[in-house]
Order: structure tokens, then C-alpha cells, then sequence
């Protein structure tokens, strides 16, 4: 069975339908400046022209998911493991004559969640079970980081070169924080910060990457828990 694609206009409280395709769907991401959105349906790519409603399946050798696609200008942004041990991020670039595909960055650990602004590819690293929040300056090949424990959710763009992220670690179980893209110091906005004297011990279990936990004030090295994120 199809599966009907629909934009919701809040400026004129109308329900647009934009495509009816086949598949399940993961992620959509939608650009007002292109006027498109992209979807990513089982191991596909489609683009879909808010303007004409013409749906364009893009050509992807890459095998697997392609996970949380990003639109800027006329390229979309994914991340994909193909045949690799760990997921990269890759570039489709859909001009009016041809459509190419590239590897844009790739570590020994996975990345997700990539965005392109400006001249420069954020995106998260997972380290040790850590969602580490960077940023790629494919000219200068040169990464920030942004952050350098707990888990990063999700962040979006701000103006005056800010970003805003939904984060949390060992002291913060949920926070929103900002920071300024060339600056290293976050602002929390919402934070609720639990001070303890708990300690994290990082450890691999099985290959599974496993945290435990134990009082910080202990004389004994006695380990009393253990999580796998947080």
C-alpha cells in the first residue's frame, strides 16, 4: 500500500499533499529555499518538487539505509555504511544534467545526523556510546568539536552563527543548550543539573561499549551498576 506524503502551511492552514509512494518511510527533510523535501525510504533516496510535484528517484550505488538526509542547496547530505564496518557521510549532488554521488568523511567510528551551513558539515560521532556533536571544513579538511562527553539528540541552526542542541550526560539528564558555531563555551537554556558524587568507568563488555557506575566516595572499588547509554 502507498503512503500519503503531506506538508501541513501554517501561514494558510492548508494541508498540501505532496507525493503518494510506496515504502517505509524513516526520515523527510524539507527545504523552504530549494523547494523540495526528501525522503528516505527503505534503502532509497527520493526528491520531490514542491513546485510541480515531480518525484525524482536518486540513483544511489551505496548499499543499505540512508539515514537522516539533509537538503543544501542542490546536494543532499546522508549517512550510510554501504558495505563498511561503520556509517559515513556521503554527498548527492542533483544538478539539471547529472547526478553524482561522493564520500565526504570517514572515521573508525560511526557518524550520524549530518547538516551542511555555510562551508562546513556538523554532524554527530558516536565515541565509547557518546554522541559527540563536530563540525567538517571540507576545504581545510580541519573538524571542531563542540562536544566532548554525553549525548547529543539532535541541534539545529540559529541565526547569528549559533547552534541549538538537545543534550544530556552524567550531571544532566535533559538540557537545551546553545553555542556559538566558532566558539567552544555552551549557554544552557533549559538544564536541570543533579550534582552527585557518582563515577563513570568506561568499559567494553562483549565489544558492547558499557559504562559503570559506582559512588565516588567509596574506599572500595566496588562496582554497583552499570548503563549502556545515557
Amino acid at each position: 500500500d502507498s503512503e500519503k506524503i503531506q506538508l501541513i502551511d501554517l501561514k494558510e492552514s492548508e494541508i498540501k499533499d505532496i507525493a503518494s509512494l510506496k515504502g517505509g518511510y524513516r526520515s523527510i527533510h524539507f527545504s523552504n529555499s530549494e523547494d523540495y523535501v526528501v525522503l528516505s525510504h527503505d534503502e532509497a533516496l527520493t526528491l520531490v518538487n514542491l513546485v510541480d510535484k515531480e518525484v525524482i528517484d536518486l540513483p544511489i550505488a551505496l548499499k543499505g539505509i540512508k539515514y537522516t538526509p539533509f537538503l543544501y542547496g542542490e546536494a543532499v547530505y546522508f549517512s550510510n555504511n554501504d558495505t563498511s564496518e561503520y556509517h559515513n557521510i556521503y554527498k548527492i549532488a542533483y544538478g539539471k544534467d547529472t547526478i553524482t554521488s561522493s564520500l565526504i568523511l570517514a572515521r573508525d567510528r560511526d557518524l550520524r545526523l549530518p547538516k551542511y551551513d555555510g562551508n562546513r558539515l556538523y554532524y554527530l560521532e558516536i565515541d565509547k556510546s557518546q554522541y559527540l556533536l563536530k563540525a567538517f571544513n571540507p576545504g581545510d579538511k580541519e573538524i571542531q568539536e563542540y562536544t566532548s562527553q554525553g549525548v547529543v539528540y539532535d541541534y539545529s541552526f540559529l541565526e547569528k552563527d549559533r547552534i541549538i542542541y538537545t543534550y544530556s550526560d552524567l550531571h544532566r539528564p535533559k538540557s537545551i543548550r546553545v553555542i556559538q558555531k566558532f566558539g567552544s563555551s555552551s549557554m544552557d537554556i533549559v538544564s536541570d543539573r543533579v550534582d552527585h558524587t557518582i563515577k563513570a568507568e568506561y568499559r567494553e563488555v562483549n565489544k558492547i561499549p558499557t559504562y559503570f557506575l559506582r559512588d565516588g566516595k567509596c574506599q572500595d572499588d566496588a562496582l554497583v551498576g552499570m548503563v549502556f547509554y545515557f
